[in-house]
């Protein structure tokens, strides 16, 4: 997940597809501004962000 000016980015497979999901915080709730099918920098980063977890147990 990242940041942006208050904005956060929420990469997540689903149905075997990447989407990209962007929200920030607001008066004590979570705010969706934008769910989309993911870029390709996004993809990259989620597969570079999977492949960093595999070593963790």
């Amino acid at each position: 997940m990242t940041s942006v000016s208050g904005w956060y980015l929420l990469i997540a497979a689903l149905s075997q597809k990447l989407w990209s999901a962007f929200f920030t915080y607001w008066k004590g709730s979570i705010r969706l501004i934008s769910v989309r099918r993911a870029r390709k920098e996004e993809r990259e980063l989620y597969c570079e962000s999977e492949d960093s977890r595999k070593n963790v147990r």
